[in-house]
């Protein structure tokens, strides 16, 4: 995560949630890849084949 951003997601969230809500702000291990991950599950789906930009 960019330095300070757990800090300042937290504070933001916690402005508009209700008073008796727990705000927990997780950022997972194997983050730097999660758009690579969901790339890769997005293409293997059969709705995606028509969108896909191939040379001809």
């Amino acid at each position: 995560m960019i330095p300070g951003m757990r800090e300042r997601i937290d504070y933001e969230l916690k402005k508009v949630a209700p008073k008796n809500a727990v705000v927990r702000i997780t950022a997972t291990t194997d983050r730097m890849h999660r758009t690579w991950i969901g790339a890769s599950i997005l293409t293997t789906r059969k709705a995606f084949n028509k969108m896909w930009i191939t040379e001809k």
